[in-house]
């Protein structure tokens, strides 16, 4: 039987030592980490669950370069993130949209090329699926061949929506406060993934699950973000027995008019993984 390993990282503040004061207080992300372990636990995965102060970017490289270590072609990595998202402009027009895209990490920011490099370390063969829950998500693996899979998106979300709950976006004044006190450090990290990844296809076949488009918000919630939330309900406890992109569109249709959920495919997706059912080692 392939091995199945997940990692599942939420995060219901981050380090206000790392973002010029900024804690970007949520309520959900770390229930929806909990959430996707029970999931992934469930379906035959070893677990790995980075919480709060443990997920930051030392911490999420460390698990995955050990998850590359032990996964072979046919084996599936499961990769959740929960939490803060942000858009930050693209330095060295590696980006069509001059965007980069990243995660809100404890202690600092992991960008898209980060992201990237890391899938890239993986095997010919293996099978990903990266379930982000955050803002800006839509191409925060960053790969440049990435093939979109998804219907026109709703670029508005409705006011209800917004009014309702707080939405998980990194503000952007704290953002550019935090790019400008640590400019060579964060300019050093992308020139480092750049060069060791640019233009590279990952070996590994690799399916993203966005909780909206790049431009978009994704929202919080009181128990778990409207995405996760979502998500959860469609599979219904296992009940859900369709594909890929069967689960993005139930998702989509649910959400319809708040966000814009994403499918995203990068490397060398197997047709036979795509149409599988979702979280199956």
């Amino acid at each position: 039987m392939p091995q199945a390993i997940s990692i599942h990282l939420g995060l219901n503040a981050v380090d206000p030592r790392s973002y010029r004061g900024w804690a970007g207080p949520l309520r959900a992300c770390e229930n929806d980490a909990r959430a996707m372990s029970a999931l992934a636990d469930a379906r035959g995965f070893r677990p790995q669950l980075l919480l709060g102060e443990d997920a930051t970017r030392t911490n999420l490289v460390a698990t995955m370069d050990r998850a590359v270590g032990e996964l072979a072609k046919g084996d599936l990595l499961l990769l959740t993130y929960s939490g803060h998202g942000a858009s930050v402009p693209d330095r060295d027009g590696d980006e069509p949209d001059g965007r980069d895209e990243a995660w809100c990490l404890r202690d600092g920011l992991l960008l898209d090329d980060e992201i990237h490099e890391q899938l890239c370390k993986l095997a010919a063969g293996v099978r990903v699926l990266v379930v982000s829950d955050s803002c800006f998500s839509g191409s925060v693996i960053r790969d440049l061949q990435t093939v979109r899979a998804t219907g026109p998106a709703v670029r508005a979300p409705l006011r209800e929506a917004r009014a309702a709950v707080p939405d998980r976006r990194a503000p952007a004044a704290h953002i550019r406060a935090v790019l400008r006190a640590h400019a060579a450090e964060y300019a050093e990290r992308k020139a480092a993934a750049v060069a060791a990844t640019q233009g590279m296809e990952p070996r590994a076949g690799i399916i993203l699950l966005a909780a909206c488009e790049d431009r978009q918000p994704a929202y919080d919630g009181d128990v778990h973000g409207r995405f996760t939330g979502a998500l959860l309900a469609i599979w219904d406890g296992g009940a859900f027995a369709g594909s890929h992109d069967e689960l993005h569109a139930a998702i989509r249709v649910r959400l319809e008019g708040v966000q814009s959920p994403t499918l995203f495919l990068s490397g060398a997706v197997d047709p036979a993984f795509r149409a599988g059912r979702p979280f199956t080692p």
